[in-house]
């Protein structure tokens, strides 16, 4: 019986030993066809060539038109820490033909959670917006975070607590976003942002309809202001 113990015992730190060397990963948000994952990596894990092939291969084999995944260090909080959580890189897949080859991209150059979430621009959302065919795409898409770049300010306004909004709209597209964060710029540059800017963003959905005009109202962080410089 001693022995069966100190058996079981061996083998349960053997266990132990391989979950604490091996990287974990998480489904933080997940649609019929979207998702956004998150790993952490194990003690003494390397985040290089081989690691990248066997995460990616693990998500690409999950069956989503398009998934993210954020990689963090070991001991980080990851999504459930601030923008401001420091990444090791993000791997993106897409297959929107449900074809064989799943299309995988390798991003190590982001180093902030500021940069985690289905990314999409916003032409590409307004399409999606504009076809009745992929509307529902659209209600999936508000279910997730996005880092929807190239948005086109149409209007900048406040709310009653004086906080900006940023409004863009085109076709069956509006986005009405409130301005809370930023890692790049302070409050006063981002209420200089005019008709004149686009802009990239961590976009969180409060509220959407799911007809047309397909209309999201979000909240997040600006990433990128570029704003046209009036010639002297």
């Amino acid at each position: 019986m001693k022995g069966m113990l100190l058996l079981l015992g061996i083998i349960s730190t053997m266990v132990f030993t391989n979950q604490a060397l091996s990287y974990s990963i998480q489904t933080k948000f997940e649609t019929k066809n979207y998702a956004v994952f998150q790993v952490i990596l194990g003690r003494s894990e390397v985040y290089g060539t081989n690691l990248k092939k066997i995460i990616a291969k693990d998500v690409a084999g999950r069956g989503k038109f398009q998934t993210t995944t954020a990689i963090y260090p070991e001991g980080s909080k990851g999504m459930d820490a601030t923008i401001r959580e420091k990444l090791l890189g993000i791997i993106t897949t897409e297959n929107y033909d449900r074809k064989p080859q799943v299309t995988v991209n390798f991003n190590d150059k982001v180093k902030y959670s500021s940069y985690v979430g289905i990314y999409m621009n916003f032409k590409q959302l307004s399409k999606i917006s504009d076809n009745r065919s992929l509307s529902t795409l659209a209600s999936e898409l508000a279910q997730v975070p996005l880092v929807l770049e190239d948005v086109p300010i149409s209007v900048v306004s406040k709310d009653f607590n004086g906080k900006t909004i940023y409004t863009a709209s085109s076709g069956a597209m509006i986005l009405d976003f409130m301005v809370v964060d930023s890692l790049y710029y302070d409050k006063k540059k981002l209420e200089e942002a005019t008709d004149k800017c686009r802009v990239n963003l961590l976009v969180i959905t409060d509220r959407y309809t799911d007809f047309s005009p397909f209309f999201m109202g979000a909240h997040g962080a600006v990433n990128d202001l570029i704003c046209d410089t009036p010639k002297k």
